[in-house]
Formats: structure tokens, C-alpha cells, sequence
């Protein structure tokens, strides 16, 4: 990938840093260099990372794969993915790590499904009053459709982040055809939300693409990532558009989301100022199940107020011919689908017939 490319993924507020093969700093994202308080240019990463940090790089970094690694950059520690630019240039780009301590981080996964539990059952306590009283029951029973779905899914969340903070995520690895499922996966989500947002799927040709990874993972981390940029939009029907791809090794899905952005739109915030933990898990969770995968998944806001979003996951060929031997259900019988987009729909969405 050429590194015009790369950059036009990533926005002002990115942190990324383009040098050299050798180690020598090109440039860096303004709000890097302002959260460093210093001027990296002309630099070695040597001086501002760990010691060894360019023979890493160099043994490691290519064009046809990114490598991650864990670092200190100004004291802080980052999620670090490397890239080999079509003109030899090492692009790298930095996702600061929580520094909550385990005991900090489960105590707010806490607040936030206590929080979404009182919420929608306050919901399905209404909907089922309603029901009691009306001679159309249909949007009553759309109502309580909705909301177990969506405790449903807020549980599967926290528990999968549990799971993936204490290192005992289990994953379900069977052969399939990877580029098939993550057209699929995309065609029901545009169907599930005709009506209420505008899903445009241009799927780059049929090519299959025979594979070995964890298919409801793959559902998840397509689910979540248009859940998560419908739920950021301000649009009364939302337009995303989404791109799928397949290189020899890997398939790559990126999604735009169409602005703009209202000025006074701000995350929801704590009485402290602080803002909310939970808000944004499902993009928590993509890039949780990615990094499980071993893709990479780039995220940007875009000067119109968008989003823009770059998924790729390997395309893992079982040279061993061995794959997991025990189904793990994930949705005890649930659609996956509507499951997972119960946080971004209306209830309506539950109550027009599908095929």
C-alpha cells in the first residue's frame, strides 16, 4: 500500500509517526507531536522508544503485513501497528493503553450493564404495560423484542471483554470460505436495517476466499463496527458505505460513514467530567476480536464529521489440517443479526417481516 494511502486513512487526531528504514523520523501527526510536547523530526526512534526498537522494525515490517507491538512513547504505553509503505517508509500508528488497573476496569464493565439493564428493562416494563391496553399488540411485542435482544447483546459484550482482558477468550476455528461469510454477514445487516439507515455494500468482486478463522468472530467484528458507526451518526437515516476487498493474503472490508457531525454533539459524560465508560464498547469489541484474529483495524474521524474504518483479516490457510473440534454457541439460537444491532435500531426494525 502506497503510504498516501495509509495517511488518508488516518485523520489529524490519529497518532502516527512516518520514518525512515533506518529508524529516522519523517514526520508526525499534530496531535502526537503535541501530546509529546517535543518535535520528533529528524530523530531516531531509537532516542524516543526502547533501545532496540529499529532492528525490530526492520526484521519485522513489510508491506504485506502489519506488525504489532507493545511500547513507551512520552511515558504513556501505546498498541503500536507497523506498515512498510510502497516507498520504503515505516508507517506507525499508536493506540494508547488503558492504564486501569484490572480491579478499576471490571467495576466500571459493572456500571455500564447495570446501567443498560435498568434501561431497556424501564423499556420492556413499558412495552409490556402497553401491550395489556391496546388492540395492536405488534409494536408492543416489537418493543419487548428489541429489548431482550439487546440485553442479549450488552451481556455477550461485557462477558467477551471479560474474558479477553483475563486471557481466556476461546476462539472456534473452522474451515469456510471467509470472503463468502463476510459478504453474507454484510447483506443481512443492509436488509435488517432497510428503512433506518442506508447501507450501500460494494463487494469488489465473488472471488472466494477458502480460509481458517472463527466465523461468528468475523460476524461480531462486522456487526459491531456498523453498530458502532450508526450509533455515531446524527443523521436521522444514516449513510454508510462499505467496501470489501480480497488481497492474495488477506480480506479487507472499510466503511465510510457519511456525515456531518452536529458541533454541539459530545459523548455522554460522568458527573465528574469524565467520560462514560461503556460508550463505544462495540468498537471495543471489534477491535478486541480483530486483534484475536490477527488482522488490524484502523479507525478515524474524517473532516466532514464522518467515520472511516479499515478492516483486514489474514486469510490463514490450515496447513496442519487441524481445526477446533468443539462448536462454541455464542447466540443460543438468536440471530446474530438482529441481536447485534438491537442497540442502533428502533423497535420498528423488530416488527416488519423478514425473509
Amino acid at each position: 500500500m502506497s503510504e498516501l494511502n495509509l495517511l488518508s486513512a488516518l485523520s489529524p487526531e490519529e497518532f502516527y509517526i512516518v520514518a525512515s528504514r533506518s529508524g529516522r523520523v519523517l514526520h508526525v501527526s499534530p496531535s502526537l507531536a503535541a501530546a509529546l510536547g517535543a518535535d520528533l523530526v529528524g530523530r531516531n526512534l531509537n532516542d524516543v522508544m526502547e533501545d532496540r526498537v529499529v532492528s525490530d522494525l526492520i526484521l519485522h515490517v513489510s508491506a504485506e503485513n502489519v506488525y504489532r507491538f507493545d511500547c513507551v512513547l512520552g511515558g504513556r504505553a501505546y498498541d503500536c501497528g507497523s506498515r512498510l509503505s510502497e516507498s520504503g517508509s515505516m508507517v506507525l500508528v499508536f493506540s494508547p493503553v488503558s492504564a486501569d488497573d484490572p480491579g478499576s476496569s471490571s467495576l466500571e464493565l459493572v456500571r455500564y450493564l447495570s446501567r443498560e439493564i435498568n434501561s431497556n428493562l424501564e423499556s420492556m416494563n413499558i412495552a409490556l404495560h402497553t401491550l395489556t391496553q391496546t388492540a395492536d399488540p405488534a409494536q408492543s411485542l416489537a418493543m419487548l423484542t428489541r429489548g431482550i435482544l439487546n440485553l442479549s447483546r450488552i451481556s455477550k459484550n461485557v462477558a467477551a471483554k471479560a474474558d479477553f482482558e483475563q486471557g481466556c477468550l476461546l476462539l472456534d476455528p473452522r474451515s469456510g470460505d471467509l470472503a463468502g461469510d463476510i459478504r453474507d454477514i454484510c447483506r443481512r445487516a443492509r436488509q435488517m436495517c432497510a428503512g433506518f439507515a442506508d447501507l450501500q455494500l460494494d463487494e469488489g468482486g465473488t472471488e472466494a476466499a477458502p480460509a481458517v478463522y472463527d466465523r461468528t468472530a468475523v460476524q461480531r467484528i462486522l456487526l459491531n463496527l456498523i453498530a458502532f458507526h450508526l450509533d455515531v451518526s446524527v443523521c436521522k437515516k444514516p449513510g454508510l458505505h462499505i467496501r470489501v476487498e480480497r488481497a492474495p493474503e488477506e480480506m479487507t472490508v472499510t466503511m465510510q460513514l457519511r456525515g456531518s457531525r452536529q458541533p454541539d454533539r459530545m459523548p455522554l459524560e460522568a458527573p465528574c467530567g469524565e467520560t462514560i465508560p461503556g460508550q463505544g464498547i462495540e468498537l471495543e469489541i471489534a477491535a478486541m476480536l480483530t486483534r484475536k484474529l490477527g488482522g488490524t483495524l484502523i479507525t478515524t474521524g474524517r473532516e466532514d464529521g464522518g467515520r472511516a474504518c479499515r478492516l483486514s483479516l489474514p486469510i490463514t490457510q490450515d496447513s496442519q489440517g487441524t481445526f477446533s473440534s468443539t462448536r462454541i454457541e455464542w447466540y443460543g439460537g438468536l440471530d446474530i443479526v438482529e441481536v447485534e444491532l438491537s442497540g442502533v435500531l428502533p423497535s420498528e426494525a423488530y416488527r416488519k417481516p423478514r425473509t
